[in-house]
This record gives structure tokens, C-alpha cells and sequence, in this order.
């Protein structure tokens, strides 16, 4: 009889068309969701790839320039040429200004006479060599105010025919000492600066021969800029 009684039951019992253990997406509502939870995550997905190519456009940009290499020194990377420095330099994009035609400005480490800084310097000048070695003596005496401490020496920057040459000048009270390297490239006059600011005295060659020879040992020529 309870048998009975329970088939009974059972026959009388009309399950819902939804119960609790059917999936909550085979329902229209569940599909409804499931949809917007897929338009939600392609959203989300398309979001978050615009903001990791923006990430590493913003990469590039701020850290292009500079990076590090395998052996600890600096690679600078800028429009039309690419060198190291011995290692670790940062962009001082602030102190350009201070450098008449000055596109970059590095900060390095700090020295027994002063910290080191390395600027570049772009002008466009269709001018040879012979020139520039007649011309440079004069500017560094008329507009840096400066005094020539070593005499042109002929080098060669990526390869190609170069001057540099060493003086002091003072600026706003502050001693600097310059070591400028210049070459004439493609109708545009190149200059490397590598300067101590404050100058605090004492040998220069000491402290910054060996970033002018990563400078002249690894310079390179890269695109045409305009």
C-alpha cells in the first residue's frame, strides 16, 4: 500500500519546467547572462590588449632610448646614431636646455671631481672637417667663455673622421669640464659632450677616459633623422 501510495504520489507530482539542478544557462534568463558575460570578457580582453600596446608604446618611449646590456653598461639608442656608456647612466631630459642644439642629456655616476654627464647635440651644417677644427677653437672661446685645456686630436666616430677636445668653462658659478667630441655626418655636425659638473678638480682622463673610448669604440650610425 505505501508503494502504492508513493506511485500515487509520484503520478500527481509535476516537475517544474526549471528545477534546481538544471543548469542556470539552459535557462532564456542563463542565456541572457551568458551572452552578456561573453561581450563582457571580449570587452575586457579588447581593453586590456589596447592597454598593453599603449604600455609598450609608453615602454619605448620613455626606455628605448636607454637600456641595459648583458654586461652592465648603458646602450643609448637615439634618431641617426646608437652608443654605449660604461655602466649605469639615466635620461635627464630636464638639463637639455642647458646645451644650445642639446637633443639628449645622460646623468651618471658621481666622481672623485664631480658627476659625469654625457650630452648630444645635432646641428644641421654642411661643413667638412678642416672647417670644423678652424671654427670650434673660436666657439668654445666666444660663446661657452671657456679655455681650451687640450689642444684637437684627430679620432674617428663610427668611422668616420672626428675632432675632440677638452676645455673649462664656468657656468652660472658653476666649474664645468668638457671633453666634446665632434663630427660632421650627412650634412649635420654631430657632438658628444662628456662633462663634469660641478668640475671639482682633478684628473679628468681618470674618471672619464673609458666612457670616451665606449663612446668612440661602440658609436654607430642608425637611420637618417629629419
Amino acid at each position: 500500500m505505501v508503494r502504492q501510495h508513493h506511485e500515487q504520489a509520484s503520478s500527481d507530482w509535476d516537475p517544474p519546467e526549471w528545477d534546481l539542478w538544471d543548469a542556470d544557462d539552459d535557462r532564456p534568463a542563463g542565456q541572457a547572462r551568458r551572452r552578456r558575460r561573453r561581450r563582457w570578457r571580449r570587452r575586457l580582453l579588447w581593453v586590456l590588449t589596447v592597454l598593453a600596446v599603449v604600455s609598450l608604446l609608453a615602454a619605448v618611449g620613455l626606455f628605448g632610448a636607454v637600456g641595459l646590456t648583458f654586461d652592465g653598461n648603458t646602450m643609448i639608442r637615439g634618431r641617426g646614431y646608437t652608443f654605449r656608456l660604461p655602466g649605469r647612466w639615466w635620461p635627464s631630459p630636464g638639463d637639455r636646455g642647458a646645451v644650445e642644439n642639446a637633443v639628449a642629456f645622460y646623468r651618471g655616476p658621481a666622481t672623485a671631481m664631480g658627476r659625469l654627464h654625457v650630452t648630444v647635440t645635432r646641428e644641421r651644417r654642411n661643413i667638412t672637417l678642416r672647417e670644423l677644427e678652424q671654427i670650434v677653437p673660436v666657439r668654445v672661446a666666444t660663446v661657452a667663455h671657456g679655455r681650451i685645456l687640450k689642444r684637437l686630436s684627430r679620432v674617428r666616430l663610427g668611422g668616420e673622421p672626428a675632432v675632440q677636445l677638452d676645455y673649462e668653462f664656468s657656468s652660472k658659478g658653476t666649474r664645468t669640464y668638457t671633453r666634446q667630441i665632434l663630427c660632421p655626418h650627412d650634412g649635420t655636425v654631430y657632438s658628444v659632450m662628456i662633462m663634469a659638473v660641478p668640475y671639482l678638480g682633478g684628473r679628468f682622463e681618470r674618471s672619464a677616459g673609458s666612457v670616451t673610448r665606449q663612446v668612440l669604440d661602440t658609436w654607430g650610425w642608425s637611420w637618417r633623422w629629419s
